[in-house]
């Protein structure tokens, strides 16, 4: 699977650890998390916060993408991550992988914002991206054994259905709850699953 070494799926991760620590090392953290979460009320409204908030809600989008609520939630995401990302970007090479993987954050968010556009719980994270980057490997390579010995089409298919699955409620017009943000896990998949695909028929 690995042509070459997976610059950028290395700098991705480094610079969510970098955001990370100066996160930490902000005199708040939780402040300075809500500076730069997607909160979809805010994007809907235009509702820009106090420096260093981005001055345009929407670039909230991406800014999110490299915030997270703890070390559990970083590590969690870092390590999906680099379970599928050196193997897709081998196949999709540096510049496409890029783009998909922000396609795929981007795309999350904007299906968590379609359907709950005056949410003010903000959203923080990679995940989104990474749902895209696991998609792509579901593409590529569906029967690489990637956990107990178990295809990618088995076990990142079962975890795509249950994403999808617990993002009924909200498409059903239920409000959003604080937790796992399954809609941005969908839409990040579903952008990833198709960009594969399309990138994947042209080669």
């Amino acid at each position: 699977m690995m042509k070459a070494d997976p610059i950028a799926a290395v700098l991705i991760v480094v610079a969510n650890i970098a955001v990370y620590l100066v996160e930490r090392a902000a005199s708040d953290p939780a402040t300075f998390i809500t500076a730069f979460a997607f909160v979809p009320y805010d994007v809907t409204h235009g509702i820009v916060l106090a420096a260093p908030s981005p001055p345009w809600p929407p670039l909230t989008i991406l800014s999110a993408l490299f915030i997270h609520a703890g070390i559990v939630h970083l590590a969690g995401n870092m390590l999906f991550f680099v379970a599928v990302a050196p193997a897709v970007e081998a196949a999709e090479g540096a510049p496409r992988f890029t783009l998909l993987y922000f396609a795929a954050g981007i795309g999350g968010a904007l299906l968590q914002l379609a359907f709950t556009p005056e949410s003010h719980l903000p959203v923080v994270g990679a995940s989104g991206a990474i749902a895209g980057i696991m998609g792509a490997f579901l593409i590529r390579f569906p029967a690489a054994r990637v956990v107990f010995g178990l295809p990618a089409a088995v076990v990142i298919g079962a975890w795509a259905i249950f994403q999808f699955t617990s993002s009924l409620p909200l498409i059903s017009g239920a409000a959003a709850v604080p937790g796992t943000a399954y809609l941005v896990h969908a839409g990040g998949f579903a952008v990833g699953v198709l960009a594969s695909g399309l990138f994947k028929k042209r080669t």
